[in-house]
């Protein structure tokens, strides 16, 4: 009966090591992929902007101005809505990022689930200049409206601590002495007056 459970278990463990030799070959094919995707998707890229050229030059080569100005258009238009989405995304970031910086300093206990419990309208509230920097005065409203908020759930902690407030705990604090073979003759009859007293 021993050998019997030792050959199973001895099975399990193969079985456990083909899964395990199993995954690494799919995320090792799953990365082979997707740097092939990439490489094919910046080939597309380049290549559309070639098929672009190639139809303008030959358009305007026919006398179809009309066409080739209608074309930039769509390009230009294109173009802007990428620029807006990307400059959209990168503030959302920026402002996600500063509140839970604000957050953390004013005793968040766990920054990511503010922003979950967060509506979109509360932080579109917060406003932002062209150079992507947030109001802090609407932040701070931001911040302790949540706080008042989800006060129930204990996502700030009741006091924050920081650096500059923490005091010594030791009573008696006694700086390092001095190795006697580092004293000078005037450090040893002090330090020799000191103990006879």
């Amino acid at each position: 009966m021993n050998n019997e459970s030792l050959k199973a278990s001895g099975d399990l463990q193969n079985d456990i090591s083909d899964v395990v030799v199993k995954d690494s070959v799919s995320y090792e094919s799953h990365k082979k992929l997707l740097g092939e995707k990439k490489g094919l998707q910046t080939k597309f890229e380049a290549m559309q902007a070639e098929l672009n050229s190639f139809r303008d030059d030959k358009l305007s080569a026919e006398g179809k101005k009309d066409d080739v100005i209608n074309s930039l258009r769509e390009q230009l238009g294109v173009s802007q809505q990428e620029s807006k989405e990307l400059k959209t995304n990168f503030a959302w970031n920026t402002v996600k990022a500063q509140i839970k910086n604000e957050a953390s300093a004013k005793g968040c206990v766990n920054p990511n689930k503010l922003i979950k419990l967060l509506s979109k309208e509360e932080i579109s509230g917060i406003e932002i200049d062209d150079n992507f920097n947030v109001n802090t005065q609407d932040l701070s409203k931001l911040i302790e409206n949540a706080k008042k908020e989800h006060s129930d759930i204990g996502l700030f902690s009741a006091k924050t601590i920081n650096v500059n407030d923490v005091t010594g705990t030791q009573k008696d604090f006694k700086p390092k002495q001095k190795a006697y073979t580092d004293m000078t003759d005037e450090e040893l009859e002090a330090e020799l007056k000191k103990q006879e007293s």
